[in-house]
């Protein structure tokens, strides 16, 4: 019986109490990374580029989907513990805005679950993303289910794209689901 109830306790906090969690951290990424932007851009001259080596965990961006209504900063890194906060960006993949295949990877059933409804993402859907460089607008192109071994979705591209990885299907891991966007304009160039 006590085996039951702890199985059944930590089937909750999983699914919900993860999500307490991640919405604190989300609150205090959210808070500061928009201070920032805001203090770094007073005249709305571009800000400078997250340049590389941002400690894991330190919101490199702003991510908003509003098809399925998302809006949450992007920690770097996908570690378990960036993950906790929200979408990580992939370390080795630029930026978003920058040229080349910028990847993010998100939770779908834990820790907020940010990416729980990017299933429903359909080609032309709007991403909009916000570093220190600016606003950048990615159009989705499509999806795609692979192997978690599958790990090219991430090799950098000529093209300038966006790339969304999460687990599938729902409250498994055996694959995953990859959702790529173009990106409309020109990219920024990466700092020097």
């Amino acid at each position: 019986m006590a085996g039951g109830i702890l199985v059944v306790l930590y089937g909750a906090w999983s699914l919900w109490g993860t999500g307490l969690v991640e919405a604190r951290a989300q609150r205090q990424l959210l808070s500061t990374f928009k201070e920032e932007v805001l203090v770094a851009t007073p005249t709305g001259a571009p800000a400078p580029i997250t340049l590389p080596g941002t400690p894991e965990g330190e919101a490199v961006a702003v991510m908003k989907i509003p098809r399925i209504g998302l809006e949450k900063a992007v920690v770097e890194g996908t570690s378990a513990g960036a993950l906790r906060k929200g979408p990580g960006h992939y370390p080795r993949t630029p930026l978003p805005g920058q040229a080349g295949n910028a990847a993010i990877a998100g939770h779908r059933t834990t820790y907020g679950a940010p990416f729980s409804r990017i299933d429903e993402l359909e080609p032309g859907d709007a991403i909009l993303v916000t570093t220190r460089a600016g606003t950048f607008r990615y159009e989705v192109t499509g999806s795609q289910i692979i192997r978690p071994s599958q790990r090219n979705v991430l090799v950098n591209s000529s093209d300038n794209r966006l790339t969304l990885t999460t687990c599938h299907p729902k409250f498994r891991a055996t694959q995953r689901l990859v959702v790529r966007a173009a990106l409309v304009g020109e990219p920024t160039s990466p700092a020097i």
